[in-house]
This record gives C-alpha cells, structure tokens and sequence, in this order.
C-alpha cells in the first residue's frame, strides 16, 4: 500500500470529521477568493473606465450618481442640461477633449449613447471590428459585447426604449440602423450604443426644434468655428446645431495640463446649476465603501479557516489513542520519529488540498453564475480568470490545517514504542 492510499485510508475511516474539515476548508477558501476575484476586477474596471475622464460636468446632486451614470453607467443620470451651458468650458485653452453625452434610452437592457461618436471611442482607444461610426441621425454603432449578446450586425434595425429598463416603452417610430461594431477593449465601451446626439434628441420630439434652428441659421457652425481658435472642443461639446437647443446630460472632459484641475471646476462651481466632479476622487471614495465590505467578508473566512485548523486538532486528538499503536508499529518496522510526525501533518495537508481545490473551484463557479445573471448594463464579472493572489490563499488554508495537526504531530514524534506496545 502506498503512502497516498494509506492516508486517504485514514480520511475515510472518520469520514463525518473529514467532511467536516473539508467543508470548513473548502467554504473559507471560497469566500476568500469570490472576494479576491471579485474586488480585482471591478477596481481594474473603475481605474480603466475613470483613466481618460479628468472631469465630469452635470446638473448639481449626487456627485457619486454623476460618475456612476456618466462614466460606468451603472445608474440613472441626473436632470439634463442646455449644452450652450457648458460651451465655455468646453472651448478653454485647458481642455483637450470634450465629450458630450445624452442618456436616457436603452434597447435590450443596453444603454443607447447619444454622443460624438468619434471622440467617445478615441476617448476610450476603441476601434472599429466591422463597419464604419455613425455620421447621420438614427445610426448607431454597437459595443462588442452588444453585438455578441444580440446577435446583431451592420446593416440591421432596431428600436430604442424609453428608459434604462428593458420593460420601457419603445420608440417604435425611430429604428436605429447598425453602420458598425467595435473590437472588444475591456471597457465600458463594450456594453454601449453609441449614436449621435440629433439621434437622441429625434426620438425624444426634438427634430422639427433642431431643424428651425438650422434653417434658421445653417452657417452657425462655420461662424462658430471663425470666431474661436479652439473649434475642435467647440465641434465635440456641441455638435453641428446642438448649441441652442440641444440637452445632454453629461460633459466628459479631458485636460491638456494639469493647470485645468485647479480652473476649470472653479469655473464650472460659478455657475448656478452645473457642478463638476472628478472620477478619480469619487471612484476612490467608492472603492474604500466596497472595500469596508470586502474586508468583513475575509474576517469571516479567516475563522472558518481557523475553525477548520481547530477542527482538524480535535479529531486528530480525538482518534490519538487508535493511531498511538499505529505509529508505534511503523517505528517498529523502521519508520523513524519524523516520518511519523510527517504522516499526521500530511492527512491534515491531504484534507486542506481537497478542501482548496473545491474552495477554488466553487468560488469560479459562483462568479461565473453571478456575472451571467447581472443586467446587461452592469459591470462584467467572470469566473474564467485567475489571480495570482489565489496561491496565497491556497497556502494559507494549507497551512492553517498543518498548524493544526502540529499538537497531534508533536505527539506522535514523542511516542514512546516500548511503553505502546507493553500496553497494547
């Protein structure tokens, strides 16, 4: 009989206490890594959908509302907005890139953008995998993750719903036309529509509005860009006849120097209805929230751990006086005191493993589960990933289950051979 097959032997001779330990085990090392796996990748998803946003303009609330809406789009957006509001702060010196962006519409749970195009995906580093970005009203090109899901590509139709609901009442008299589909960037990107802003503003009752004003004035945006040197941040916040009539609900900007930080929200803070927040702070306060709940999820593993440890003790202790004849006879036919000290440590480091390869697997397992049931709109969590972290975890629930066989371990090293066998 080998050594393998002798402890797996000894597990199943008590196998309530080595179910036991196991499933202390294998729970501690689940919570763990669900908490590792999951705290890892929705701070990567922040940092990398906050990183090309320096500042976020929009009607005065909540300012936690206003980065979660504008930038990761997880939440309603506030009130909109005239864009001719912001068009100072869009044309300063300061400003490298500014994105206006109108919200209010979804089709199958994904958010419909009304945006520049052009600048929202150069905002992002997207590219295009098929097609070409939307020019006119009512085109549309689709995040990768949209046309995956949907099924959809270049050239088809579909309808907008009121609302970020699914259940929202359609916009049946306004089809979108797919003109194209975006490479997958591992951004919020993935998961968006993104249309131009006359697209938003038509299927919401503002064509015949927009289309006075341009009769009314169809030079506006050559004057427009004659009267300033800064026409490319004028053109991005408010498109070709935007500037009267046009609501958004958000600004993104981008700054040139980091001269803008300490201007521009003073700037935006003059007027009586905008207000300007930084992703960067906001996101930073919302982590540390996610992380005070993080942190109570580890407390609680680490006492299954240490459950598991004292577990695995009681019932090496509880069965010491059958495996103190055991261990007397293996040093009887030559094993010496540390391969009987090893043999102890080894069944509590044989239970650990099988209890961190079920920990590791139901903890993917669950992930997986979690990101297919959450809303098309929110963050995307997977299970097919791998932290490096994860070894930790598995080491320290190895080791916590030697630490507690290290009593047992002890003892067996301590045997005395003669006076076991006199007795027996």
């Amino acid at each position: 009989m080998t050594p393998i097959q002798l402890l797996l032997r000894r597990l199943a001779y008590r196998p309530v206490t080595t179910c036991l330990n196991v499933l202390l085990i294998t729970l501690g090392v689940a919570a763990m890594t669900t908490v590792l796996l999951t705290t890892e990748q929705v701070e990567r998803a922040f940092e990398r959908n906050a990183s090309p946003i320096d500042l976020i303009i929009g009607s005065r609330g909540s300012p936690l509302q206003m980065v979660l809406a504008g930038v990761y789009h997880l939440e309603a957006p506030t009130p909109p907005f005239p864009l001719e509001a912001t068009a100072s702060v869009a044309s300063d010196p300061l400003v490298k890139m500014s994105v206006p962006i109108a919200l209010g519409d979804s089709h199958a749970g994904f958010r419909i953008v009304g945006t520049q195009p052009s600048d929202l995906v150069a905002l992002y580093g997207g590219s295009l995998a098929s097609g070409a970005l939307p020019v006119q009203s009512m085109d549309a090109v689709l995040g990768a993750e949209v046309a995956d899901t949907l099924k959809v590509g270049v050239g088809d139709r579909f309808f907008g719903n009121h609302g970020l609901a699914q259940e929202g009442d359609v916009h049946g008299d306004a089809a979108y036309r797919i003109t194209g589909v975006l490479n997958r960037a591992g951004s919020v990107m993935d998961r968006l529509i993104v249309t131009p802003l006359d697209s938003v503003w038509q299927s919401h009752g503002l064509a015949e509005e927009l289309a006075e004003h341009a009769q009314a004035d169809p030079h506006e945006e050559e004057h427009g860009h004659d009267a300033t040197d800064h026409s490319d941040q004028a053109h991005g916040a408010g498109g070709s006849r935007a500037g009267v009539t046009g609501q958004v609900s958000f600004l993104l900007l981008s700054y040139k120097s980091p001269l803008a930080a300490a201007t521009l929200p003073a700037k935006v803070k003059a007027t009586e209805s905008l207000q300007a927040v930084s992703p960067a702070k906001e996101t930073s306060r919302l982590l540390s929230l996610v992380q005070v709940g993080a942190d109570s999820i580890r407390a609680v593993a680490l006492v299954l751990l240490m459950c598991a440890a004292l577990s695995i003790c009681a019932g090496l202790l509880g069965s010491w006086s059958e495996r103190r004849r055991e261990l007397a006879v293996m040093r009887l036919l030559g094993a010496s005191r540390l391969q009987t000290a090893l043999t102890v440590a080894l069944e509590a480091a044989l239970s650990a493993i099988i209890g961190v390869a079920l920990g590791l697997f139901t903890a993917h397992a669950v992930l997986e589960s979690l990101g297919r049931m959450l809303p098309a709109s929110a963050l995307t969590l997977t299970g097919q990933t791998w932290a490096p972290a994860e070894m930790y975890v598995a080491g320290a629930a190895t080791l916590a289950a030697v630490l507690g066989a290290l009593v047992p371990a002890l003892l067996a090293h301590r045997t005395p051979v003669a006076d076991v066998l006199r007795s027996a």
